[in-house]
């Protein structure tokens, strides 16, 4: 159902609801300015980017318990309440690249190990930003000004992306901490290779790719 120029009204609750066995919802590139409601319950995944969504509604997630994909990249998003995500508790992958996010976004679903958060206005990566994210693998943020250098010592995190950052990458403490990460991405920052230690070699020993 993607390119079809749908808008919110045009979407039925019950039409949606009824169908039960549904896994895969396609609704990119419509003119949706909220999620559907009447989600079923089989769902899983979710895929709403590139409309015109500017909040979520209480309980609009809150059976989707098998939903492990949520696209909502390219809407106009700039806050998440306490209760938008419920219920998604078996989310894997989150994208809110290219809303309106002047801060990193708070209530986000903990069992997520992918997040996207590129092409928002957020100013920093704070100490309290990933609390709780148990699972998290890959973040993928660019264009943030800062990254707190708490995040230097995250063994959990095997991806970080932090493309075209205004300020150099952690600069307390140097990357030498990521004994799991196995994709680094520090494009279009203020470093090159020799500003890197010559030990980075022994201690990042899993990783695979590094672009500076």
């Amino acid at each position: 159902m993607d390119d079809n120029r749908l808008q919110t009204d045009g979407l039925q609750t019950s039409t949606l609801q009824n169908l039960t066995r549904l896994q895969y919802l396609f609704l990119n590139h419509n003119k949706l300015t909220a999620v559907p409601s009447g989600l079923p319950s089989s769902l899983r995944q979710l895929r709403l980017a590139h409309n015109l969504i500017t909040s979520i509604s209480p309980g609009t997630f809150g059976n989707l318990h098998n939903l492990t994909l949520l696209l909502l990249q390219g809407n106009r998003l700039n806050v998440i309440t306490e209760t938008d995500f419920t219920g998604l508790v078996s989310l894997n992958l989150l994208d809110l690249s290219g809303n309106l996010f002047s801060s990193f976004p708070s209530h986000l679903p903990p069992s997520i190990q992918q997040l996207y958060l590129s092409n928002n206005s957020l100013s920093a990566l704070g100490e309290e930003s990933l609390w709780g994210f148990t699972n998290l693998r890959q973040v993928i943020s660019g264009t943030m000004m800062a990254v707190h250098s708490k995040y230097c010592d995250n063994s959990q995190l095997e991806e970080m992306g932090l493309k075209f950052n205004v300020s150099s990458f952690c600069r307390e403490v140097g990357p030498l901490s990521y004994s799991r990460m196995r994709i680094l991405r520090l494009d279009g920052n203020k470093m090159s290779y020799h500003l890197l230690p010559p030990e980075w070699v022994y201690c990042l020993r899993v990783l695979h790719h590094i672009y500076i």
